[in-house]
C-alpha cells in the first residue's frame, strides 16, 4: 500500500472517462481525479498500453514470493528493456532511450 505524507497529493486517473464529465474532482480522501472531457478517453491509451505490455511480456507467467521480487523484476524490465531496446510504434520504431538521444 501506498503510504504519503501528511499534505501530499495525489493523482489518480479515470479508468472509464465516460463516468464523469467533470475535468477535475477531488474525492473525500484528497485525491484529485484527472479526467479528460467526456468521450475523449485517448489521453489513458498510453498508459493502458503499457500495463498491458507489461503484463503480458513480464509478469502473467511469474509467480512472486515477494514484493520485493515483484518490485526488482519490474524494473529490470522496464529500465533494462522497455526503455533501452524495446521499439514503440508511436516513436517511430524507436526504443524511448534512443528516442530520447535522437530528440536532444
Amino acid at each position: 500500500m501506498l503510504k504519503l505524507q501528511q499534505g501530499s497529493r495525489v493523482i489518480r486517473h479515470a479508468l472509464s472517462c465516460a463516468k464523469n464529465t467533470n475535468l477535475c474532482q477531488t474525492d473525500r480522501n484528497g485525491m484529485i481525479q484527472s479526467m479528460s472531457r467526456k468521450g475523449n478517453c485517448w489521453d489513458n491509451a498510453v498508459a493502458e498500453s503499457f500495463f498491458h505490455t507489461l503484463k503480458t511480456e513480464r509478469t502473467a507467467d511469474e509467480k512472486y514470493l515477494n514484493q520485493n521480487q515483484a518490485r526488482t523484476s519490474i524494473f529490470d524490465y522496464i529500465e533494462r528493456f522497455y526503455n533501452r531496446r524495446r521499439r514503440h510504434s508511436s516513436l517511430n520504431y524507436q526504443a524511448p532511450f534512443a528516442y530520447e538521444l535522437n530528440a536532444s
